[in-house]
C-alpha cells in the first residue's frame, strides 16, 4: 500500500500546464508543519507535488494558490535520474490522487497574503497575459455565495 496524506499548505504558486497529449498537470510545494521544533530548525517540511487532469483542473478552477490550506491524498513515487555526468539524484515526488479544503473561501481571504499577490475581487483573468500558463488557469469567482465550501 501507498498512501501518504498531508494537512498543510500550498507553498509556491501552482505551475499549470498541459502535456503534449493534452494531460492537465499542476506541480506545486507543500508544506506541512512539524509537531516538535527544535531551535534552528525549519518549522516545516516541504514536499514535491504534482496533480493530474481532473486534480489538476479543479484545481484551476477552485483559484488554488499559494497559501491554500488543503489535506492531500497522496501517493509517493521515486524520481530517481542520472545527469550528463553521470551523478545518480534521487527524488520522491507526491501524486495528488485526491484532496479536501481545509478552510473556507472567506476565511482563506480574510488571512494575511504575502506581498499582497492577490488579484481584486471580481476582475476578470485573461488568458493571453504573462501569467497564464494553461486554458485552465485560475479565474476569479465573482461571487463567494454560490461556493459550495
Amino acid at each position: 500500500m501507498n498512501n501518504t496524506t498531508f494537512m498543510g499548505r500550498i507553498a509556491t504558486d501552482p505551475e499549470y500546464f498541459r502535456t503534449a497529449s493534452g494531460k492537465g498537470v499542476c506541480k506545486f510545494w507543500f508544506a506541512v508543519d512539524r509537531k516538535y521544533k527544535q531551535d534552528g530548525q525549519p518549522d516545516a517540511d516541504f514536499f514535491n507535488c504534482v496533480a493530474f487532469d481532473g486534480i489538476a483542473e479543479t484545481f484551476g478552477k477552485c483559484q488554488v494558490a499559494k497559501g491554500t490550506k488543503l489535506l492531500l491524498g497522496c501517493e509517493a513515487r521515486n524520481n530517481n535520474w542520472q545527469d550528463k555526468e553521470g551523478r545518480k539524484h534521487y527524488d520522491i515526488v507526491f501524486y495528488v490522487n485526491g484532496f479536501e479544503f481545509c478552510e473556507s473561501k472567506k476565511k482563506a481571504d480574510e488571512a494575511p497574503t504575502p506581498n499582497n499577490t492577490k488579484q481584486a475581487k471580481g476582475t476578470k483573468g485573461n488568458k493571453n497575459s504573462k501569467n497564464s500558463k494553461t486554458s485552465f488557469a485560475p479565474q476569479p469567482v465573482d461571487d463567494d455565495d454560490d461556493i459550495p465550501f
